[in-house]
């Protein structure tokens, strides 16, 4: 009897582990370059809608298509945030945030801050005092 337990135990073990592995750990991942934005919004409104309104919760998890013109280009172990200020914190400038795929690394260079800039990304959410986009691809 006691064994007819353990063979059962381990059985439903087998298949809970490959279940997991098959269906969890394996999963494979969106690519963000070729997903429909959900959300097509400037960045400032995107900002003040976070900061001010309290509505980052409508935006995380989403893919958001941003429109606006960026102040700086961070570049960090080979890494670029894009970053749009709308205003000066405790901490440093506060805005959004957008770190590209690694693919967009020569176009990113090349960018002229100057100009509006359409990008899409994952938002991850707002951390007080940045919307924090990941996954971001240029559009123009």
């Amino acid at each position: 009897m006691i064994k007819k337990v353990i063979i059962a135990l381990v059985v439903i073990g087998a298949i809970g582990g490959a279940y997991g592995y098959f269906f969890m750990y394996n999963k494979s991942h969106p690519d963000y370059e070729k997903l429909d934005a959900d959300i097509s919004i400037s960045a400032a409104e995107l900002f003040a809608n976070c900061r001010d309104n309290g509505q980052a919760a409508t935006y995380t998890g989403k893919v958001l298509e941003i429109t606006g013109t960026a102040q700086s280009l961070e570049k960090n172990a080979g890494v670029y945030t894009l970053v749009f200020v709308f205003d000066d914190g405790v901490f440093g400038a506060e805005g959004v945030r957008a770190t590209f795929l690694p693919n967009y690394n020569t176009r990113l260079e090349g960018l002229s801050l100057d100009q509006e800039i359409k990008i899409k990304a994952f938002c991850t959410g707002y951390n007080d005092s940045d919307v924090i986009l990941e996954k971001a691809s240029l559009i123009n």
